[in-house]
């Protein structure tokens, strides 16, 4: 009999493990946690209660700020650890690549690295995020893009079918009634500056088509369209980020909405339910880094963490959410076992010639979507995105053309190593990029499209002098390849560190719930299952504007 009942508590015990972490612990016990949490960053020199509370004020949180705060009778609290962006060259677009991704200022961002592996030539690659009211946003390159009807196909097909990502449907009314041309001013570059319309005419001679739309397809070629306002009193363009279209222009008219900048999310406070095999946080402890004291938040229904792909999955580690043996190793405590938060980091690579940079990409140019259908063995799917232009360089008139791989195979992770009941340290960043020969064929096959069309300006007269990078003398596929793995680098769209999905190797559900949890949700890019054909801020926006919906209607 003895043996019976052994048997049976081992049995539960193992089933319950897979989602909650077994404790000998009671509910008394868990309180006795709770209280030394409290204790454990320092004393507690305010407590606050909020309906929501939304960490991280960057490209995704500052629109579920705007759309939680409409109803006034929530309480919203948005935390963000950077400041308010008062740095004049934030909103100057030109320059904006020499401004932060070379010769960034620290107050309003901050690097990753990558592990150095062989198949980028041991390089450790440098992986910029900003910080600050707006995030990413105050640095990007601002580029407005949708991404096409495939990718969220495919992010239905990911999601066991749900409808809320089709695209037809849900997504592009969507951005037609409250992102183009509405939250957002989309900028076109100027049609007739020097060598534009001489390079138009190149590509169409090529065999690529010009679109009027902001839909794309193969073989198109289109104007770059940016998020970018016009100042009437300075008389230039000027960066649009989403806190400013989305939070600062409203904040003053809502009582119920604080935001705390300067303050650091440092961990979730979260309440094991062992009988329902599920997890609530209760609130979040904050750290105001101008005075160093503690802020204990307290949440009433939802916590949304909106830190961005890398940050993300680090808070919820740091939390105790994660893979059981990977956290245990790290020295942190397990609350929920979720072991795919942090495992399947994705990001746009490509070949940037470093001519590229010394004009000002953020106003010129065209973007083709390649290949030509003719060279695409029937399918309609984007593999690269060209963008090519003509501009003054080591004494001549030269041709760049940077090739943006769209849809990476290789994928790494993200993941903390070692930490300290208060802290932790520098994460493990394993991007693993290029592990993918075919990642390296569509670089190579986009290559070939840009000299395609260097030899047609060529022969027009054009251009002056040799290819700069990687230069003539480079055509085998051989030493392509050796080029592509020296020389490539991040597109900066990190994503899918916590996707949603409804298989198991996803950690959020469809409708962006942490799995096993009662109220905790992501919504950022790292939510995002399968790479979009486009840079990865508009996708945010709307991943946004869905989390938010979805939120309102669990909770009405």
């Amino acid at each position: 009999m003895k043996l019976l009942l052994l048997f049976i508590f081992l049995y539960f015990g193992y089933i319950q493990s897979d989602s909650i972490p077994s404790s000998s612990s009671s509910a008394a016990s868990d309180q006795q946690q709770s209280k030394k949490d409290e204790s454990i960053f320092g004393k507690i020199s305010k407590t606050v209660e909020y309906d929501y509370i939304i960490l991280g004020a960057g490209t995704s949180g500052s629109v579920v700020a705007n759309k939680l705060s409409a109803n006034k009778l929530n309480r919203v609290l948005l935390v963000e650890e950077g400041k308010y962006p008062q740095h004049p060259l934030i909103w100057e677009p030109n320059g904006w690549s020499d401004n932060w991704i070379f010769n960034y200022q620290p107050d309003y961002a901050k690097s990753f690295f990558s592990t150095p592996r062989s198949n980028t030539h041991n390089r450790s690659i440098e992986l910029r995020r900003g910080v600050g009211l707006g995030g990413c946003g105050m640095i990007n390159a601002m580029i407005f893009q949708v991404g096409v009807k495939e990718d969220y196909d495919l992010w239905v097909e990911h999601c066991g079918g749900d409808m809320e990502w089709d695209f037809d449907t849900s997504i592009k009314p969507l951005v037609d009634s409250e992102l183009f041309n509405k939250a957002f001013n989309v900028r076109v570059n100027d049609k007739d500056r020097v060598f534009l319309p001489e390079m138009k005419q190149v590509l169409q001679d090529v065999g690529y088509t010009y679109g009027e739309e902001i839909d794309t397809r193969i073989g198109l070629f289109l104007d770059r369209r940016f998020a970018q306002s016009f100042d009437n009193r300075t008389g230039h363009w000027k960066r649009q980020t989403s806190y400013g279209q989305f939070v600062d222009n409203i904040i003053a008219d809502r009582s119920n909405l604080d935001v705390y900048e300067g303050t650091k999310a440092l961990k979730l406070d979260v309440e094991v339910d062992k009988k329902k095999a599920m997890v609530e946080a209760k609130g979040v402890y904050l750290l105001d880094k101008t005075t160093h004291r503690i802020i204990y938040a307290k949440v009433r229904k939802q916590i949304v963490i909106s830190m961005g792909a890398y940050d993300s999955p680090l808070f919820l580690q740091f939390s105790g959410i994660g893979d059981w043996e990977s956290l245990r190793r790290a020295g942190i405590k397990p609350v929920l076992h979720s072991p795919y938060v942090g495992a399947s980091v994705s990001d746009q690579y490509s070949h940037i010639p470093p001519s590229a940079f010394l004009h000002d990409v953020a106003a010129d140019g065209y973007v083709i979507y390649g290949p030509k259908p003719e060279d695409n063995n029937g399918s309609q799917k984007i593999k690269w995105i060209l963008n090519p232009d003509i501009r003054p360089f080591m004494g001549g008139n030269r041709f760049i053309c940077f090739v943006e791989l769209v849809y990476p195979q290789s994928s790494g992770s993200i993941q903390i190593e070692n930490a300290t009941t208060t802290s932790f340290t520098v994460p493990l960043v394993d991007k693993n990029y290029l592990s993918s020969q075919q990642d390296i064929n569509v670089i190579q096959d986009g290559l070939k499209a840009c000299r395609m069309i260097e030899s047609k300006l060529l022969e027009r007269g054009y251009l002056q002098g040799d290819e700069f990078l990687p230069g003539f003398a480079v055509q085998s596929l051989e030493d392509l390849e050796k080029h592509i793995r020296a020389t490539s680098l991040t597109d900066y769209h990190p994503h899918g560190s916590v996707r949603m999905g409804s298989d198991v190797t996803s950690p959020l559900s469809p409708r962006l719930k942490l799995k096993g949890s009662k109220n905790i949700n992501v919504i950022d890019a790292s939510v995002i299952p399968v790479t979009p054909s486009s840079n990865t801020n508009i996708p945010s926006v709307i991943i946004a504007l869905k989390g938010s919906s979805f939120i309102l209607q669990e909770d009405e």
